[in-house]
């Protein structure tokens, strides 16, 4: 009996000591250092660059359909030391900020910051350590909101964490090093953050697919369409660096023919890569250009060691001389989308990307879907010219490698 009184005596000590500490941290969240001022050169730069972004696409979204300014979030800091995994793995959480939350003015556990006057963006809490419904971002795992799995209709769906008044909340995290040095310049603050949260409510009813196909078991003529349709975005590149619209037409005109030939071989994985392509090019697209009007370096193709690299037929190249690149083709669909969403900005109707939501958002619907709706002028280029016209010869002696490279590596 004793015994019990005792561990209930400690029990009590340490339940109260935690209510005091949780209770000092709410207090202080309300009173300490509320202004941007105050904020550390991490937190500064962050919301310096939040502010760039939010602001400059007030009139002209990433995306049409998709306003950041109505869209709820939660920002968390990360901790510069204890980051595993590629960052992915985070055990040391800093402060915690709410923009676009809704019902926030007089909640007990949120704190409005003060930001310079010349800031044009949403209202920006800071929120207490002891705010209810943010249990998830609590987790060391990963950095990001993701989709739950519906258990009655299998659909993803968005998580519902609740904060304030409003639902779905985003969560993102970000820290030193995407501010200061990010191992990619996809994984720069802005262009990650615009990039992941296009996701989660950009394309929350698109159709979509994780793009693994089985490569290894293509065959020669699988990967000299393949081969023959990155020469054709190549041209595609060129002629949007070039802002060429007849360029663009005639090369995405070339594009729809390989497109064709290729979907003849395996309509059922040509369809999978087309919806991942479209999945995440189009967040790629949203991405790079937050990168931009924020100051960043992300780019189509920004793993190319240079200029005179960055091209789909020079990764074409890498893969016949070493096939254990052959994984690249599922992470080049980023850019091939990113690259096609550009083309059809400069050759397609000014609200295309209203027309493709209201399509995507009502059935399966990808960008190999949109550029078949494009009206062409002039006659289009059988698929034997277009090979031609693309040293297709050495298309195939390169497929060939690749095949051969893959059946010894097995």
């Amino acid at each position: 009996m004793k015994k019990s009184k005792q561990w209930l005596k400690v029990f009590l000590i340490i339940f109260g000591a935690i209510v005091i500490v949780l209770a000092g941290l709410t207090i202080l969240n309300k009173t300490f250092h509320t202004s941007y001022k105050n904020m550390d050169k991490t937190d500064q730069a962050f919301f310096k660059q939040l502010n760039t972004l939010y602001s400059k696409t007030k009139n002209e979204p990433l995306w049409q359909g998709d306003d950041l300014a109505k869209n709820p979030v939660v920002f968390v800091r990360k901790g510069d030391h204890l980051n595993f995994s590629d960052n992915t793995v985070n055990l040391i959480r800093g402060n915690v900020y709410a923009v676009g939350v809704k019902g926030l003015e007089d909640k007990w556990y949120a704190e409005k910051i003060n930001l310079p006057d010349s800031y044009d963006m949403p209202d920006v809490y800071r929120l207490a350590v002891t705010t209810p419904g943010i249990w998830e971002t609590w987790s060391p795992l990963g950095n990001f909101s993701s989709f739950n799995t519906n258990e009655k209709t299998g659909k993803m769906e968005q998580t519902d964490m609740q904060v304030g008044d409003s639902s779905h909340v985003y969560y993102f995290k970000y820290g030193k090093s995407n501010i200061e040095n990010p191992a990619k310049a996809s994984q720069a603050a802005m262009p990650f953050f615009a990039h992941e949260s296009f996701h989660y409510f950009g394309q929350k009813d698109w159709s979509g697919s994780d793009g693994n196909i089985d490569v290894e078991s293509k065959d020669a003529e699988w990967y000299s369409l393949l081969g023959l349709q990155y020469s054709v975005l190549d041209t595609i590149m060129e002629s949007v660096k070039a802002k060429d619209t007849a360029g663009i037409s005639k090369a995405l005109s070339d594009y729809v023919v390989v497109s064709d030939a290729r979907r003849k071989l395996d309509s059922k994985d040509y369809q999978d890569e087309k919806k991942h392509e479209t999945i995440e090019g189009t967040a790629d697209y949203v991405g790079i250009k937050a990168s931009t009007i924020t100051g960043g370096k992300l780019q189509i193709l920004s793993g190319a060691k240079d200029e005179a690299h960055r091209r789909f037929s020079i990764l074409f190249e890498v893969i016949a001389n070493d096939p254990n690149f052959v994984s690249e083709i599922k992470w080049n669909r980023y850019d091939s989308g990113a690259l096609l969403s550009a083309a059809l900005d400069q050759v397609d109707t000014a609200n295309w990307q209203t027309e493709f939501n209201e399509k995507a958002n009502n059935g399966t619907y990808t960008l190999d879907d949109r550029i078949h709706e494009l009206k062409f002028s002039g006659k289009a280029n059988s698929l034997d010219e277009i090979k031609q016209n693309y040293d297709f010869n050495n298309i195939e002696a390169l497929s060939g490698k690749i095949v051969n490279g893959l059946k010894s590596e097995s």
